[in-house]
Parts: C-alpha cells; structure tokens; sequence
C-alpha cells in the first residue's frame, strides 16, 4: 500500500444480555465576559450541551444469531453567542457623514443567541449469524445525522436568518467469513453508502419569508443589521459501492498465499436550486416604500426558480469506479521472511 490502510472491525452481540445507558451535561464558564458575551448570564439553556447514549446487546438464538445496537444524541451548545438587536426585516443606512440622517431599524429584544449549535443523532445496529461452526454472516447498519449553524461574526448583533446546514449518511453493509478448510478461508464484504448534504434558511426555496437582498443595509461597519440567507442552494449526494473479495490459503508451512480483488462504483450527483426575483432587471425592482412608522420596504420581491441549461455552473452527475486486484506469496523461513506480489490498479474518473 502507498499509504494507511484502515480495516475497522466493529463490535457484536454474543450469548449474554448486556446494556448501559449514560447521560451527561456540559456547560461553560468565564470570567472574560466582555469577550465571551452571554455565557455567565444567559440562563442555564442558551450553552448548554447535552450527550445521551443508549447500548444494548445479546443473542436471538443462543450460539446462532446475535445483536448488537449502539444509539447516541448529542444536542450541543457552542460558548460562542450572538445579541438580538437587529431582526432579519430590519434596514439601516449608514452611508451620510452626517450621523443625524442616518436610517436605522433595530426591533431586536436584546436577548442573547447561541451561534455556534449542532444537533447530531447516529445509530450503529449489527446483527452476527453463525449456522456452522466455519461460517459467519453480519450485517450492518449505520446511520448519521446532524444539523447545525456555525458561528458567524459578522452577524453577531443579527443572529437570526442564518441558514442552518444539514447532512445525513447511511451504510448497510455484509460481511461473508468462510474457512472451507484449517488451511484455507476467504471473506467477502458488499456495502452501500449514501451521503447527503445541503444548507438552507426554510426548505421551500419559494417561501415568502425569504427577504429582498436589500435588507442587508447600506453603509456597513461589519456587522450585518438585517436581511436573511438567500433561497438559493446547492445539493450533494455521494453514493459508494463497494465490494471486496479476500482469499488466504496456507499452501505449505512456509507458503502463505493471498489473493484478492476490490470494486467501488461512485455515484457524485451535483445539484442546486438556483432563485431570482422574478422583478429583476426591471426598474421597479429596487422601489422602495416607507410606512408611516418609518419601516422601509421592497414590495416588488417575488422569487422564481431558475430552469437548469447547459451553461449551468456546478451541475453535473458522474459515476467513477476504480478496482484493484492483488496477489500475494508469503515465505516464512527460520532467519528471513519475505513477501512477494504483484498489484494492479485502476481508476476512471467518468469525466468528459
């Protein structure tokens, strides 16, 4: 190999019942509250984390079949909060040198905001079948979910309308282990996995609360003052199949052959939801209406989506497969061990 090569191997159930079940509860303290605003005052809840695990495993049919489930939440707090002063329809105009004629809008409560959060939610479940003595099956399922917001300085005063990033990943996997003789096994593995990965304010990339990019101000000292992710966004989904086949074969003591072969087909889809307002371009896309109370608005704001054309920046599906097959002699002598093989490797990129 050219570089690591990691082979995990994960726990199963046998043929006794075990549990456990654990939480815990973290939170932080400072004396610098001027650096870390929020975090001695801002109630027990705002950076609070949270870590819960559940484990249980033991035998369907004792000798036979067996289970194994691991289960963990994590609902997690960074020490990094945000202040409400300026909501996400706010607008403000610093641009005059004159401070008199300055527009500002800040409706915000004040009230401290954790910036920095993540919800996270993985299962591992295995189950082991054993009907000989020489042969083994397992199967397993994984499952990884998470969604979060990282912090953002910038809009530390205007900690709401961020979009909030999300992914999940699966795997269904089975593994063969068979010894045809005290001299000679071979293993098997066939797995799936699937990721996926995005980042949005609301789902609906046509919701109406998705605001004219004008919100965002005029006239900035560096930190946002209003306005709200935009409605547009990528989507990538990433799919592997992978199968690998291993053979060891004691030939003579001091003869040990593997031999070997290892497919992966990927799959890369790279999509997004492209948005515009359906005003733009037009004059009266940037008309703006101010109310009685002073509130200024952009009435003509309406978001369509944009159709998909061959000039379409950053879309496309490819599928690349690589394989590998080795084989391999190990000569094992009183002062010397040598291994001896030869390794073939190909890989095709699908690009055009």
């Amino acid at each position: 190999a050219m570089s690591g090569v990691v082979n995990a191997v994960t726990k199963e159930g046998g043929n006794q019942y075990h549990g456990a079940a654990s939480l815990s509860y973290a939170n932080f303290l400072t004396p610098h509250d001027n650096i870390f605003p929020g975090i001695n005052d801002g109630g027990l809840g705002l950076n609070l984390s949270q870590d819960y695990k559940f484990q249980l495993e033991g035998p369907i049919f004792r000798d036979k079949l067996s289970f194994f489930v691991n289960y963990r939440y994590q609902d997690t707090n960074g020490h990094l909060n945000g202040i409400r002063r300026f909501n996400p329809i706010d607008y403000s105009d610093y641009t005059s040198e004159n401070s008199q004629d300055w527009h500002i809008e800040n409706t915000g409560d004040n009230e401290y905001v954790s910036m920095s959060w993540s919800h996270k939610t993985s299962l591992l479940s295995k189950i082991a079948f054993k009907p000989f003595d020489n042969f083994k099956v397992t199967g397993l399922y994984t499952l990884n979910d998470s969604e979060g917001q990282g912090y953002s300085h910038g809009s530390k005063y205007k900690p709401d309308g961020r979009a909030v990033g999300y992914n999940t990943s699966y795997m269904f996997a089975l593994n063969i282990n068979h010894m045809l003789s005290s001299s000679f096994f071979y293993e098997a593995k066939v797995n799936y996995v699937n990721n996926k990965s995005q980042s949005y304010l609301y789902e609906d990339p046509l919701d109406s609360r998705y605001l004219h990019p004008r919100y965002s101000g005029t006239g900035h000292s560096g930190f946002s003052t209003g306005g709200n992710a935009g409605a547009g966004r990528g989507i990538s989904t990433y799919e592997d199949i992978n199968v690998k086949v291993d053979m060891t074969w004691q030939a003579t003591k001091n003869h040990a052959l593997k031999g070997g072969i290892h497919y992966i087909d990927h799959h890369i889809n790279k999509d997004a939801i492209n948005v515009r307002n359906k005003y733009s371009g037009l004059p009266i896309e940037n008309i703006s209406v101010q109310d009685s109370t002073g509130k200024i608005w952009w009435p003509f704001y309406e978001l369509e989506i944009v159709p998909h054309t061959d000039k379409t920046m950053g879309i496309y599906q490819v599928n690349p497969y690589e394989f590998s097959g080795y084989l391999q002699d190990k000569l094992e002598y009183e002062d010397m061990v040598i291994n001896i093989g030869l390794r073939y490797d190909y890989f095709n990129s699908d690009q055009r």
